[in-house]
C-alpha cells in the first residue's frame, strides 16, 4: 500500500495563497476518494493556519500521484498562478514529514505544542467522514507517539511558545502586563481554548465571547466568560482592551468600519490578534489609526528560535520513528506477499482434494489433505522467509515483481483465488 503526502505551507508559499487554499480544503479528502476511486483508498487533510496538507493512501504508488495531482491541479491551480505544490513525498519520507509537522519541527514557532493536536483532529474527523484507510490510521497514530516522545525525550517545546504565546508576548512588550484587562474573544473551538488557557495564565479577567455559532454561551460558561450577541459586538468592542479572534469563519466577522467606529475615542492603538488563517479580520484595519493588528504574518516574523540541540535531538527521534513505521509497514506487506502466495496454493490443494473426494470419497480426500498440507509448509517456507527478509532490505518491488512474472500475481488481488 502507498501513502503519500501534497501540500504547501508557509515554507513554500506565502500566506494570502495558503490562504485561498485553505477556504475549501477541509472538502478535499470526501472530493478525492469520490474522484479517485478505485486508486485512491484514503485521504486525511491537515488544514492549519501553517499549512495545508493531503495525505493519500491507494494500493499503486504511480496512480495515487497522477490522481490527486490532477485532482489538486483541477481545485487549486488557479490559487497557485506562479507556483505548483511542491513534488509529493512516499511512504517513509511522508511518514517522516508527518512526524516533523506533528511535533512542531514545522510550525512557524518551532516546538509550539498546539499542532499535536491539530494532527489528531485530523484524522478523527477523516474517520467521522469515512475517509481514512487502515495505513493512513496507523501513520497518523505514530505520528501522535512521535510527537509525545518527541516532547518527553528531547525539550523541544519546553518552553512553552505557541501562536498564541508570541502574540501576547508581542501585546505585553508595548501595552504592559495583561494582568486585570479585558478581553474579547471571537471564536469557540480549539484555539479559543487555547487563547483562555493563555490569558488565565497571565491575569487577564473580563473575557467576552463572540461566535457565529451557538456554541458561545456554552463555551462561556465551561471556561469562564460573557457571551456576546451579535447586537452588543460593538459596545464589547469599544469596551475591551485586547481582541483575539481565531474562527477561523470563512469571511472577516471583524470589518474595517466597525473597528474604526468601536476605536473611535480610544487614546491608544487597540491590539487586535487575528489567528485565522482565513482572517477573522478584514487586513484593512492595517489603516486604521486606533488598531494595531497583529496577524499571523507578524507573529511569524517574532517567532523565537528555538534551541538547536533540542531542534537536531527531535530531527533524529522523527528519523528513527518513520524508519521503524516504514518498517513496520512493509513488514506488513510482505504479509500480504505470503498470503496471495498461500491463496494460490490453498486454491489448487482444494479443487484436487475435491476432485479426490468425489472420486475416491472422504476417507482418500482427508488423507490427501493432510500430505498436501505438508507438501504446502515445503513448499512455501523459502518464498515466506525471503520475501521477508527482501521486504526489510527495501527490495520489495523485485518481490512484487517476482510475484508478477513467475505466478501472474498481483497483490490487489489476493481474495481472488477464495
Amino acid at each position: 500500500m502507498t501513502l503519500a503526502q501534497f501540500g504547501v505551507s508557509h515554507h513554500d508559499v506565502a500566506l494570502p495563497i495558503l490562504e485561498s487554499i485553505s477556504r475549501y480544503a477541509d472538502s478535499m479528502p470526501r472530493a478525492l476518494l469520490e474522484r479517485g476511486s478505485p486508486h485512491v483508498s484514503g485521504a486525511v487533510v491537515v488544514n492549519t493556519c501553517n499549512r495545508v496538507e493531503l495525505y493519500v493512501e491507494g494500493p499503486d504508488e504511480q496512480k495515487v500521484k497522477e490522481v490527486t495531482r490532477q485532482f489538486i491541479g483541477e481545485h487549486v491551480g488557479e490559487d497557485l498562478p506562479d507556483h505548483t505544490f511542491p513534488a509529493p513525498r512516499m511512504n517513509e519520507d511522508a511518514a517522516r514529514h508527518l512526524f516533523s509537522v506533528a511535533v512542531g519541527l514545522e510550525s512557524m514557532v518551532v516546538g509550539e505544542s498546539e499542532i499535536a493536536g491539530q494532527v489528531r483532529r485530523a484524522v478523527s474527523t477523516a474517520r467521522k467522514e469515512g475517509t481514512v484507510a487502515p495505513s493512513l490510521e496507523r501513520l497518523f497514530r505514530a505520528a501522535s507517539s512521535a510527537a509525545r516522545q518527541v516532547t518527553n525525550t528531547t525539550g523541544l517545546g519546553s518552553a512553552g511558545r505557541s501562536l498564541v504565546t508570541v502574540a501576547l508576548d508581542l501585546i505585553e512588550e508595548t501595552e504592559g502586563p495583561l494582568a486585570g484587562r479585558s478581553a474579547l474573544v471571537i471564536g469557540t473551538g480549539a484555539y479559543a481554548r487555547v487563547v483562555h488557557a493563555a490569558l488565565d495564565r497571565r491575569g487577564a479577567l473580563d473575557r467576552y465571547i463572540f461566535s457565529l455559532s451557538d456554541r458561545a454561551h456554552a463555551f462561556a460558561e465551561s471556561h469562564g466568560g460573557t457571551r456576546v450577541s451579535q447586537m452588543e459586538l460593538l459596545s464589547a468592542l469599544s469596551s475591551v482592551d485586547v481582541v483575539v479572534a481565531s474562527s477561523g469563519a470563512p469571511h472577516p466577522i471583524l470589518e474595517t468600519d466597525m473597528l474604526a467606529a468601536a476605536t473611535k475615542e480610544r487614546r491608544t492603538p487597540m491590539p487586535v490578534v487575528d489567528l485565522a488563517l482565513t482572517r477573522d479580520v478584514d487586513a484593512r484595519v492595517m489603516d486604521v489609526a486606533n488598531v494595531r493588528l497583529i496577524d499571523l504574518e507578524l507573529i511569524g516574523q517574532h517567532a523565537p528560535r528555538e534551541h538547536s540541540g533540542a531542534i537536531t535531538a527531535a530531527q533524529r527521534a522523527v528519523a528513527r520513528a518513520a524508519r521503524d513505521f516504514a518498517a513496520i509497514e512493509a513488514e506488513r506487506t510482505a504479509d500480504d506477499v505470503i498470503v496471495a502466495m498461500r491463496s494460490m496454493v490453498h486454491s489448487a490443494m482444494a479443487k484436487e482434494i475435491e476432485r479426490v473426494r468425489r472420486r475416491k470419497g472422504d476417507e482418500a480426500a482427508s488423507a490427501l489433505q493432510g500430505s498436501l498440507h505438508r507438501v504446502e509448509r515445503e513448499i512455501l517456507h523459502v518464498p515466506t522467509v525471503r520475501s521477508r527478509q527482501l521486504t526489510r532490505e527495501g527490495r520489495l518491488d523485485e518481490v512484487e515483481h517476482a510475484l508478477q512474472v513467475l505466478l501472474g500475481l498481483s497483490l490487489h488481488e489476493v481474495d481472488s483465488f477464495d
